[in-house]
């Protein structure tokens, strides 16, 4: 009897359900990759491409958020808002993006808040990539559009 009464403690204690979260990384492959590259662009992706990259948007979103410096908690509301009510006049991304891919849609009934936080929190801590350079990924995301 003791011994059930431990197990039972035991799944409903806290960490028992963190510990079957999905992380992160799974959250943003299953709930943003649908239409966000999470790899460089190439010009062979670009023309099949439904969003902007994510390295892309975050570098938007972090050079747009941290003019004073780095600011976790701020990107994190801000993507956590944004997805949920995405809005032209709160975008960070270029007109031009928004012109070749249209304003992002609500996600409110896809993704809930504490899932966004979480990918959030991945995003600032992954993305871009260190050697990231926004204008040779720009090259290859508006090749197609140059090649016309």
């Amino acid at each position: 009897m003791l011994s059930s009464a431990l197990f039972v403690t035991a799944l409903l204690a806290p960490g028992a359900a963190q510990a079957d979260a999905p992380d992160g990384e799974q959250l943003l492959r299953e709930k943003c990759s649908v239409c966000h590259l999470l790899v460089r662009p190439t010009k062979e992706l670009a023309p099949h491409m439904l969003a902007p990259p994510m390295m892309g948007v975050m570098y938007h979103v972090k050079t747009g958020i941290e003019v004073d410096g780095p600011d976790r908690e701020a990107v994190i509301a801000f993507i956590t808002d944004y997805v949920h009510h995405p809005d032209r006049e709160k975008s960070l991304c270029k007109d031009r993006a928004i012109e070749r891919f249209g304003l992002m849609p609500s996600l409110r009934a896809a993704v809930t808040t504490e899932q966004l936080t979480v990918i959030a929190g991945y995003l600032y801590d992954h993305f871009p990539p260190s050697d990231f350079q926004h204008g040779a990924a720009k090259e290859a995301v508006h090749a197609d559009r140059t090649a016309q």
